[in-house]
């Protein structure tokens, strides 16, 4: 059985690390949330700083970009803060990993 195939509201918990640019990542986040049962948690690496309607703003061109620097000098994933920010609200990030409670 695919996972796709699986029962909604199912899972406790889902992490991702692979995909890093903003039209994977979003298409997982999106189908994670549909898997995901209440008090489950997302999970994930590669979000150096928490997503800001400011930091949105600088990364949205370039979400389909590995790294970036951004105009603070802090080096970022633009798809993965792109991605999070859009999809979680109240993400919780810590030390480059991130974590959401459903």
């Amino acid at each position: 059985m695919h996972w796709l195939s699986l029962p909604t509201h199912l899972w406790t918990l889902s992490i991702w690390t692979d995909p890093i640019f903003f039209s994977a990542l979003s298409t997982e986040i999106q189908i994670s949330l549909q898997k995901l049962r209440k008090g489950g948690v997302l999970c994930g690496d590669d979000l150096e700083v928490t997503p800001t309607p400011d930091l949105l703003r600088e990364c949205e061109p370039q979400r389909e970009v590995d790294v970036i620097f951004l105009r603070s000098g802090q080096c970022v994933h633009p798809g993965v803060l792109c991605a999070v920010g859009q999809h979680l609200k109240g993400v919780v990030v810590d030390n480059g990993h991130w974590r959401y409670l459903k």
